[in-house]
C-alpha cells in the first residue's frame, strides 16, 4: 500500500481536523499488549504501568516517534509522566516531563469551557442566534450544489444559534470540505495578522456547508467562539482564558505562544522518515510571539502537567483543588452527547464515514457533547474505551480522555505527522482498558 497521505487528507489536516488512524499503513508493528496483565483501568498495578511504559518507549526507541510523553493521573493520587526519546533531534535535547507541544484542536475544549462560563454568567445566551453577537453571521446562504461549475445556494432554514456552535452542527465547515468552486480561503479566515472580528467578515462572505442543525460536522465553529469570547467578556480571548482557566488551574505553561525563555522547550514535529516538518504544521498560531488573531479552534501550546490539571477539573465536575471553573451541572451538560442519530456520525474526514478502503474511522461510537467527544454506550468502536469518556486529539499528535467511570485522566502526546499517527493513544488504551475484540469498552 502507498503510505503518503492523499491530497484530501492533507487539505483537511491543514484544517485543523484531529488526527485519525490509517488502518493499514503501520510504519512499522508494535510490541504486543502485555499478556495477561488485567487493564489498567480497572486494576492498576505497577507491573502493569511498567509494561505500557516499555511499549511507549519501544515506540521511540524503534524510530516511529522522536520523542513521547505520556501520562496518567488517577483521582487522588500525583500524576504519573513519562517522557522517552528527544524533542530536538537537531539540537539533541531531550523530551522532558515539562516538553510544550502544540495541541491544534485540543484547543477546542478550553474555548468551550470559556464560552460555557460566561453563560453561567448571563454574558453570552446559549439559545441566542450568532447574529446577536457577530452581525456578520446573519442571513445566511447554504450551498446546495455545483451545476456548470457555479455554486448554488438558497437561504439557510434556520439561524443558527450559539448551542449549535458548542455542538459543531451550526452548518460551518472547514474549507476542505467545500468543494473547490466554493473558493474558500481557509488560511485567509484564520490569518494570524488581523483581529477574530476581521476573521469572521472573512468567514461570513461563504455559505454555510448544511442548514444549521443539520449535521455535524468539523469545522469553524469553535473560532467562532473565539469572537463571542471576546463579547462577552470584553476582552482579548487570551486574556480572559488567562484570567479564567489558566490562572486558576495553575496552568503555567499553556497560552496562545511561548515566551522566550521557554522557546527551547517547544517540541518539533517530525514525520516518517524522521525528517524535520516544523516549519511545514499549519499556522494555527505564531507560536513565539503574541499575535492579534488567536485561533479557538486550535491554536494552543501545553504541557503535560497543564493538560492534567484541566482533563482533572472536567473530571471533578469543574473544580480543582478548591477552585471552580464551571458549575458541575454546565459540565454533565457540556459532557453529555448532543447530536441526534440523524446528525451523526463523528468523523475527521468524509471518506472515513463513507467506509473508503483504507480509513479507519476511530470515532465510530462517539457523540458530541459541547466541544468535546463523548463515548457512547452499546455502540460499536474500533478502539478501546470506557462508556461516557471524553476525549479529542490534536493535529500534530496530541490525545487525552477523561475516563469518568474510573476516575482518572490519561494523555499520549508526540509532534509527528505520518502513517499510524495515532499508535501512541491505541498503546495508551490497550493498557488502560484491553483490546476491543477483548471486550475493550471497560
Amino acid at each position: 500500500m502507498n503510505h503518503s497521505l492523499p491530497a484530501a487528507i492533507l487539505a483537511l489536516a491543514a484544517a485543523l481536523a484531529p488526527s485519525a488512524a490509517l488502518a493499514a499503513a503501520a510504519a512499522g508493528p508494535s510490541p504486543a499488549p502485555p499478556g495477561r496483565l488485567a487493564p489498567l483501568a480497572a486494576a492498576p498495578s505497577a507491573a502493569a504501568l511498567a509494561a505500557l511504559d516499555a511499549r511507549m518507549r519501544a515506540i521511540v526507541d524503534s524510530g516511529r516517534r522522536a520523542g513521547i510523553v505520556w501520562a496518567i493521573a488517577r483521582d487522588g493520587d500525583a500524576p504519573r509522566i513519562l517522557a522517552h526519546g528527544l524533542r530536538d533531534k537537531s539540537a539533541g535535547r531531550a523530551m522532558t516531563q515539562d516538553s510544550i507541544f502544540r495541541i491544534y484542536s485540543m484547543t477546542r475544549a478550553v474555548s468551550g469551557v470559556a464560552l460555557l462560563r460566561l453563560v453561567e454568567e448571563g454574558r453570552i445566551a446559549l439559545d441566542a442566534p450568532v447574529e446577536r453577537y457577530v452581525p456578520q453571521l446573519a442571513n445566511r446562504q447554504v450551498l446546495r450544489e455545483v451545476r456548470d461549475g457555479r455554486v448554488v445556494t438558497s437561504p439557510a432554514t434556520a439561524r443558527m444559534t450559539v448551542r449549535q456552535l458548542l455542538t459543531y452542527t451550526s452548518g460551518l465547515a472547514y474549507g476542505a470540505q467545500y468543494p473547490a468552486e466554493a473558493g474558500v480561503d481557509h488560511r485567509a479566515i484564520l490569518a494570524l495578522d488581523q483581529t477574530i472580528d476581521q476573521g469572521m467578515t472573512k468567514l461570513a462572505s461563504y455559505p454555510l456547508r448544511d442548514d444549521p442543525g443539520a449535521r455535524w460536522r468539523y469545522g469553524y465553529h469553535s473560532d467562532v467562539i473565539g469572537r463571542l469570547i471576546e463579547i462577552g467578556s470584553g476582552m482579548r480571548s487570551d486574556d480572559y482564558l488567562q484570567r479564567t482557566i489558566f490562572g486558576p488551574l495553575g496552568m503555567v505553561d499553556t497560552g496562545f505562544f511561548v515566551t522566550p525563555e521557554k522557546a527551547d522547550r517547544l517540541v518539533r514535529a517530525y514525520d516518517a522518515r524522521g525528517e524535520d516538518i516544523t516549519a511545514r504544521l499549519p499556522p494555527s498560531s505564531d507560536y513565539l510571539a503574541r499575535k492579534p488573531f488567536q485561533s479557538n479552534g486550535g491554536g494552543l501550546v501545553t504541557t503535560a502537567a497543564d493538560w492534567i490539571r484541566f482533563s482533572r477539573m472536567l473530571l471533578n465536575g469543574g473544580a480543582l483543588d478548591g477552585t471552580r471553573i464551571l458549575k458541575s451541572g454546565t459540565v454533565a451538560q457540556m459532557s453529555r452527547n448532543q447530536l441526534t442519530r440523524a446528525q451523526g456520525p463523528l468523523f475527521w474526514h468524509d471518506a472515513a464515514a463513507a467506509g473508503e478502503g483504507g480509513f479507519s474511522n476511530r470515532f465510530a461510537g462517539y457523540g458530541w457533547g459541547f466541544a468535546i467527544g463523548v463515548r457512547l454506550p452499546g455502540e460499536a468502536h474500533v478502539i478501546p474505551g470506557t462508556p461516557g469518556e471524553l476525549t479529542w486529539g490534536g493535529l500534530a499528535n496530541t490525545y487525552f480522555l477523561v475516563d469518568r467511570r474510573h476516575r482518572l485522566v490519561a494523555l499520549a502526546f508526540a509532534q509527528y505527522l505520518g502513517a499510524d499517527d495515532d499508535e501512541a493513544d491505541r498503546v495508551l488504551r490497550q493498557a488502560l482498558y484491553g483490546t476491543v475484540d477483548g471486550g475493550g469498552d471497560r
